[in-house]
């Protein structure tokens, strides 16, 4: 049966009603994920399979964890796949504990952080509401340790869950208790064990001979200072026996996979996910988690679209019509310029001056944001009847580091350096764009009906010229 907190849950979901304008009964297919048997489904949900199965647009999905989040109905985790084996290699309940690299011990690599692809994020139902087995790790058998606690979702070619595709692999798979010694039947064939003691990350490889030895007696390993001794053995295939003694104070968790020549499991497929960078430029967790930072050193995101906006002769309104209706006026281009950002999922990453800085996932919403930016900055002037906020926009994308800068989420690299001076030389009314935007898909046909010439242009602190793309409304 069962067991939620019904009154906690009550006072959440009324909350989560008034925390924004939600489409049809959003909120209560989320009540009633919360309410299902199964804890496996409450474990670690992919946001964007949830709005799959659930008839829910995507970005809505993903405000709905993160405002159910906040409010302390979810709790937000972000796992580290390795992009091999896609085991989840560590999950991680805080931001600013994600490092800049990370070791997958399956596979015996060292690995960079990438927020595009390999920070997959998950939400699990608080264990203040409901209380799963899974929110006590050490609790839990070994398969549902193994399997279910670091399972990123992924599948094997055949469409089999990444545990049902890696059993016909495993030579051994068990607890072993602080001073006891396991022994493991095994039937090897010719290749490699790889083992793993997940509790204290040791790992192993022991190459399995194709021509036996006939050397009796079981081959020994030792846990000791999370390392197994010794490092360098031999096992013979065919019927075998592994003898494991835990030298630690805490239990381990025993996984050993046999593979050989033609012989590995895989390769797998990660379901769709929310990334690290999808969430870095959703508004809404700009808003409501601005106390998430990133470590120290930052976080690498191969490709993201950097927008900069500024105004044209800002300082001579100013001059014109006052500070405080100049400062009103350029408030409420603020507010709408920054509508048009989340139509187009994008976020504020801060605005200077009068100018916003944004961030998307792709050239494709970026430039249809900046195109729409025009429109609505002409309509805002033909409400008021006269044109006293003229938009310039400039566009680049390309890789950059996440990092946190006075208490918020900013951007630092050459690809925000060139999309800040390729914006100092559009002219009003006017977007201009690297060739490394508008080359990317769909782009020339989201210009279409505004005036485009290209040049080459340099720009200060770079070292070549950059082919630049001008479009201007008529």
């Amino acid at each position: 049966m069962v067991r939620l907190d019904e009154g906690a849950l009550e006072q959440k979901l009324d909350a989560l009603e008034r925390a924004r304008s939600w489409g049809p009964r959003v909120v209560s297919k989320l009540e009633a994920l919360l309410r299902l048997e199964d804890d496996a489904l409450l474990f670690r949900v992919n946001a964007l399979a949830f709005a799959s199965e659930r008839g829910i647009e995507e970005n809505e999905a993903v405000d709905l964890f993160l405002h159910a989040t906040k409010l302390g109905l979810c709790i937000m985790e972000w796992q580290l796949i390795c992009p091999q084996c896609t085991d989840a290699v560590e999950t991680i309940h805080s931001l600013g504990a994600v490092g800049s690299t990370y070791h997958c011990n399956l596979c015996r690599k060292d690995l960079e952080t990438s927020l595009d692809d390999l920070i997959q994020v998950t939400f699990t139902v608080s264990p203040a509401l409901r209380r799963l087995r899974f929110h006590d790790p050490d609790s839990l058998g070994i398969e549902d340790y193994c399997w279910g606690y670091h399972s990123s979702g992924s599948r094997g070619p055949d469409g089999r869950s990444w545990a049902e595709s890696i059993r016909p692999f495993v030579a051994a798979l068990g607890f072993v208790e602080p001073g006891q010694v396991r022994r493991f039947e095994l039937e090897l064939r010719p290749g490699v064990i790889r083992g793993v003691d997940r509790f204290h990350r040791a790992e192993i490889n022991i190459p399995v001979r194709s021509t036996p030895t006939g050397v009796p007696g079981p081959v020994r390993l030792r846990l000791e200072g999370g390392r197994f001794l010794p490092e360098a053995l031999e096992i013979d295939s065919g019927p075998a026996v592994l003898e494991i003694e835990n030298g630690m104070e805490r239990r381990a968790a025993i996984t050993t996979i046999n593979i050989g020549p033609g012989r590995s499991p895989g390769p797998f497929v990660l379901p769709r996910f929310l990334t690290g960078k999808r969430l870095f430029v959703t508004q809404t967790f700009g808003d409501l988690f601005r106390s998430e930072t990133v470590g120290r050193g930052g976080l690498a995101l191969k490709d993201l679209t950097f927008l900069f906006t500024d105004l044209k002769g800002s300082t001579a309104l100013y001059d014109r019509i006052g500070d405080l209706k100049a400062f009103h006026l350029v408030d409420q281009h603020f507010d709408r310029l920054g509508q048009v950002i989340r139509r187009h999922h994008g976020a504020i990453v801060k605005t200077i001056g009068d100018a916003v800085m944004a961030s998307f996932a792709g050239p494709q919403h970026a430039v249809a944001c900046g195109v729409e930016m025009l429109r609505t900055i002409d309509d805002f002037n033909r409400e008021r009847g006269s044109r006293d906020v003229i938009l310039k926009l400039g566009l680049h994308c390309g890789s950059s580091i996440a990092v946190t800068q006075n208490e918020r989420l900013d951007y630092f690299g050459q690809t925000v350096n060139i999309a800040a001076r390729v914006q100092a030389l559009a002219a009003g009314d006017e977007i201009c764009l690297t060739d490394q935007v508008m080359a990317a898909p769909g782009v020339r046909e989201l210009l279409t009906g505004l005036d485009l010439t290209s040049g080459e242009a340099q720009l200060r602190g770079i070292e070549r010229p950059l082919l630049v793309h001008r479009a201007r409304a008529r």
